[in-house]
This record gives structure tokens, C-alpha cells and sequence, in this order.
């Protein structure tokens, strides 16, 4: 079976946990916390970011850096991971959910823009794959309107817009570091603080609702409670095994591009209107999604299986939210028609560092043998 994802492992993973082990300090927020932070603030200017258990951590996180009331609303991408909205609902806040674009699953800025109320107090975006969403406008919209701007950017280690990192745009940007990520130790996150105005509160979130940092910095007699807080860091181990990626994360990133290049280009050989699309990418994302899109709902379930059955794991992605059961009764109505299509026809390829070039070519030939026979 040529697998959808196989996480990559460099050769100091084991190295970086064994030092963890001999120096007794498994918890987090140790020495390579640290270097992992460090090495990301350097690497990409980010402001200030601390590591966290997943994603969703962060996000968690963000929330209560809200200060959410009863009747805030979040506006978030409908296209998007299921427990995106889940902190801010705990936070009490409405999610509002807007419509991806027509011609790739980024969210919709005409429909951001239409769903701005005056109870509006965040708008979250998502760089589908790694994939810029339109960063000028969105930044204007929220500058307008004095909203904070969450940069979902679990998929965009080392990707860019105009040569400047994501994550670096929001007043809050998170990452990912799950195992199906280009970077990854096995569960983990990132939250990055861009807003210097928010430094002071997550340093006391983080610190589970004390002034914890203040009594190490300032040598106070005593820390205590002085606010909501969460027990949400990174533990050692996990962080050696991060930092060991990130020593190699050029080489991986130029695996991919080289590796999405090439199914893009064999692909093009053999597209359509009639038969897939390609999506369409700005130069400068960091290759962690490689899709195609299909004609219709038959035409994915169809090609799914037959891919299965020659043995090429190939996936569709998120059931939209809107969609959902849950939120369907809970969160605002309307059409998402982009979204609903995006989740009837994107099919995602193997892609991954140890894919090879060999593979790729059986990957294109068994797609071309699919829409021959059609």
C-alpha cells in the first residue's frame, strides 16, 4: 500500500529524548522548549511563541486571551478541523461560520465581510495546505472593524507570503505539529503571540491562571491565582523529538516541493474540465497538501476506491461544519456552496517525505487509467 502519510523521523529524535531522560525534567517548559522556541522566534520573527500540547491547545489558549461575553461571535471557515470552534463555544462565545472561495478552500473575504455584525470580536482564517489566504484584505477588514485577527496556520510551517512567515500576521497565530504535519512529534502545537498587548495574560494562562512568571522573574515571596488559566504544556519528550525536526526542516520542505512539483507536472498531462483540476498555488507555500478536485460526489467515491484497491491510500478532508449535526442546530444558517463542493470533490494524494518519485508515476498512471475507462 502506498500510504497517505508516513511522519518523518530524522536520526537525532532518539538522542534529544535520551538526554531529556539523563537530565530527570520530563514536564514542559524545559531546555528543549526552549530551543524550540528559540529556534522558531529566530527562524521566523515570530513575536513570542510557546509550545503546546496540539492545535487545539492553542486555540484553547486564544480564547480565553478574548475575554469572550455571552453574544461575541467568532466568524471561522465552515472548511475547517472539527474542534476549531469547540474553545470559543466553551468560552460562551456564537461561531459564525463563512464560505470558502470558489477556486480553493481558503475562506471567502466577500462573505467575511457580509457577516460583520457589531457583536463580531474575532475573525479566524486558515491557510488551507499551507496556502496564503488574502492577507491584505482580511488585515484591512479587521483593522476596519477593530476585530483580532487568529491565523489558523496548522498546516504552514515554513510557508510565506510575500517572503514573510505565516503565523506572523494575526494577533494570534497557531500551529500544528500532529504527526500528518511536514514537522512533527507525534502531538503538538504552537501558539504565536504577535500582539505585544497580549504578552502579559498568556504568560499568566499558561502558568494555569497564576502570576507564576512574575514570582520567577521578580523573586515575589510567593505566586498565586489571578486569573483563568490552563495546564496546557508541551512535555519534554515530546519537544526533543520536535527539535530534532526542526534541525532539518530546509531538507524537508525542499522533499516536498520537489515531490509536489513533479505530481503536478504529471498530472497536468493528463487533466481536464472533463476529467480533474489541479489546485492553484501561490510559489511560496510550503507543500504540505497535494489535492485534486473531481467533477462530482460519484467521481470521488469512485476513484477513492478504485485507488484502494491498487493499493494508494488517498483521502478526502474536512466534513464542513456547517453540515454537521451539531452545528447545523446550533450556529448559523445559510449556503456554503464552495464549502459543500470542496467537501464532495477534493480527494488528497500520498504525500509525504518518503514518497518517491516511482510512486508518483503509479499514482498518475492508475488516475489516468480511472477517467480513460469513465
Amino acid at each position: 500500500m502506498i500510504k497517505f502519510n508516513v511522519p518523518y523521523v530524522s536520526n537525532n529524535e532518539e538522542k534529544h529524548i535520551r538526554d531529556v531522560i539523563s537530565n530527570k525534567k520530563f514536564s514542559g517548559n524545559g531546555k528543549y522548549s526552549k530551543l524550540c522556541e528559540d529556534f522558531l522566534e529566530n527562524k521566523y520573527s515570530f513575536n513570542k511563541c510557546y509550545l503546546t500540547p496540539s492545535c487545539t491547545a492553542a486555540i484553547e489558549i486564544t480564547a480565553l486571551l478574548l475575554d469572550l461575553n455571552p453574544g461575541d461571535e467568532i466568524i471561522i471557515p465552515s472548511y475547517t478541523f472539527a474542534s476549531c470552534p469547540n474553545p470559543f463555544l466553551i468560552g460562551g462565545a456564537k461561531i459564525i461560520f463563512a464560505d470558502t472561495e470558489k477556486d480553493y478552500p481558503n475562506v471567502s473575504v466577500n462573505h467575511i465581510e457580509s457577516l460583520i455584525t457589531q457583536n463580531t470580536k474575532a475573525i479566524m482564517i486558515m491557510h488551507y495546505g499551507g496556502v496564503t489566504c488574502n492577507l491584505e484584505k482580511i488585515q484591512a477588514i479587521c483593522k476596519q472593524n477593530n476585530l483580532f485577527l487568529i491565523e489558523d496556520a496548522a498546516q504552514c510551517i515554513n510557508a510565506f507570503h510575500n517572503k514573510k512567515p505565516l503565523g506572523t500576521f494575526g494577533d494570534v497565530s497557531v500551529f500544528s505539529f500532529h504527526e500528518t504535519k511536514n514537522v512533527n512529534c507525534g502531538e503538538g502545537g504552537m501558539i504565536v503571540i504577535n500582539n505585544p498587548d497580549l504578552l502579559e495574560k498568556v504568560e499568566i494562562i499558561r502558568q494555569y491562571g497564576t502570576n507564576r512568571t512574575d514570582f520567577i522573574k521578580n523573586g515575589l515571596s510567593h505566586y498565586e491565582s489571578v486569573g483563568l488559566g490552563l495546564a496546557l504544556f508541551q512535555s519534554e519528550i515530546n519537544a526533543a523529538f520536535l527539535y530534532a525536526q526542526l534541525q532539518d526542516i530546509d531538507d524537508i520542505s525542499e522533499k516536498r516541493k520537489i515531490l509536489w512539483n513533479y505530481y503536478n507536472n504529471s498530472l497536468k498531462k493528463i487533466a481536464s474540465e472533463s476529467t480533474f483540476k489541479l489546485p492553484q498555488v501561490n510559489p511560496n507555500f510550503n507543500n504540505h497538501i497535494f489535492f485534486i478536485t473531481v467533477r462530482n460526489r460519484k467521481d470521488t467515491d469512485t476513484l477513492i476506491q478504485f485507488l484502494v484497491k491498487n493499493n494508494i491510500s488517498a483521502v478526502k478532508h474536512f466534513y464542513p461544519l456547517h453540515q454537521s449535526k451539531f452545528h447545523a442546530s446550533n450556529n448559523n444558517k445559510g449556503d456554503f456552496p464552495n464549502a459543500t463542493e470542496f467537501n464532495e470533490t477534493l480527494i488528497r494524494l500520498p504525500l509525504h517525505h518518503y514518497l518517491t518519485v516511482k510512486k508518483i508515476d503509479f499514482i498518475v498512471e492508475k488516475i489516468d487509467a480511472f477517467f480513460t475507462q469513465q
